[in-house]
């Protein structure tokens, strides 16, 4: 079961191509955005991280930072996939 903020998120991802992208400051949303961070449109990093662990969702891009590797992309699994 997923939280109402996980349920929020995955919906924003599927409305916004199954990917929402890392942006500075730790926050998630949909490719290309541009919004205020005021804008209610974005995802903090521990509600991505639950999706991952719950297995709707999976990190499909990573970037090198000064302590190492971090996820930059997460893609939402369909039901027709497997991992």
């Amino acid at each position: 079961m997923l939280s109402p903020s996980m349920e929020a998120c995955r919906r924003y991802a599927a409305n916004n191509g199954n990917v929402l992208m890392r942006y500075q400051g730790g926050f998630w949303a949909k490719r290309e955005w541009s919004g205020p961070r005021s804008d209610a449109a974005w995802f903090g990093t521990p509600t991505v991280e639950a999706l991952v662990k719950r297995g709707v969702a999976e990190y499909t891009d990573w970037q090198e930072g000064r302590y190492g590797r971090f996820p930059i992309e997460l893609t939402l699994i369909t039901s027709g996939e497997s991992k």
